[in-house]
């Protein structure tokens, strides 16, 4: 596989700032990514936030945005994008009363592979969510928990029976020296997602990008 496609969520409505969740997929059979595929994405990608929006904050909602771009998976450069059939709906949260802006959850996607000694693993900020969300110790509620694994689990089902493969991708970049290792660059890597994972304890995200 050479292309990763790259989906991109809009998050508006939060102090300061916004916010975009990326989503790094390909089909399946490694076939180029049609206007049809962009709309299962869309798809699985509401069946991860349907079941947890109740927990966001009525201030805070999301879009996704209707092209998706690809990029050769190892250079990170920009090849090209393919566009949804129709643009996509808002979809708003539904916590009310007060909330801390910065402080929800954190999804996290777990794969097979190894790169460079290490497991790749993803990671998906779900910031923030309102005080529904948290028990009075300030830990995240067990039913917050488990609907974001229902969702999770939804999405990946949801790719699966798309032909579609989420994606944890690591971006090239150039590492600095350590004590241990001298500076190099690395090269794009990506794997597969396999199964998603969520504890009780609170993320903090000092900013969105």
């Amino acid at each position: 596989m050479t292309n990763v496609y790259v989906a991109k969520v809009d998050w508006t409505g939060t102090y300061g700032h916004t916010g975009i969740s990326r989503f790094a997929f390909e089909r399946a059979d490694h076939a180029d990514v049609t206007r049809a595929d962009v709309d299962s994405l869309a798809t699985a990608i509401d069946d991860l936030f349907g079941p947890v929006m109740g927990w966001f904050p009525i201030d805070v909602s999301y879009t996704i945005d209707s092209i998706v771009e690809y990029y050769d998976g190892v250079l990170g450069t920009l090849l090209g994008e393919v566009a949804a059939t129709s643009a996509h709906v808002l979809h708003a949260g539904g916590a009310d009363g007060a909330y801390g802006n910065g402080i929800g959850a954190l999804l996290k996607w777990n794969t097979g592979g190894l790169f460079d000694g290490h497991r790749i693993r993803g990671r998906t900020y779900m910031v923030p969510l309102g005080s529904v969300a948290f028990q009075t110790d300030g830990v995240l509620k067990p039913d917050c928990v488990s609907s974001w694994l229902t969702g999770a689990a939804a999405y990946l089902a949801a790719m699966a029976t798309a032909g579609l493969s989420p994606l944890v991708w690591g971006h090239p970049r150039d590492v600095p020296a350590t004590l241990r290792t001298p500076a190099h660059h690395a090269a794009g890597h990506w794997a597969s997602i396999l199964t998603a994972a969520m504890d009780e304890k609170p993320a903090i995200l000092g900013r969105r990008r």
